[in-house]
């Protein structure tokens, strides 16, 4: 993507989990442009005391590949923390 020209810059990843790395994405971003995230996130429902739920999480991060899935909340949160005027 040329960044001269380009309205918004799109990064795709498959797991963004530390504020530092929402940092540095929101340090190298030229003014007006778009961060775009996209990835699994568990919702409000999930229950970290409820057994059931912490054995899908954990079957669905060992068949994906990922470190600790987080709620979408925390995602956020990480993001805001770093700066980003979250959009949804």
């Amino acid at each position: 993507m040329n960044t001269q020209s380009s309205v918004a810059e799109i990064v795709f990843g498959i797991w963004l989990l530390q504020l530092g790395a929402y940092r540095e994405i929101y340090r190298v971003l030229k003014p007006g442009q778009y961060f775009a995230l996209d990835g699994l996130r568990l919702t409000d429902k999930f229950d970290p005391n409820n057994a059931k739920h912490r054995d899908l999480k954990a079957k669905i991060e060992l068949g994906c590949a990922l470190p600790d899935v987080r709620t979408t909340r925390q995602c956020i949160q990480a993001m805001k923390e770093a700066g980003f005027e979250v959009l949804y």
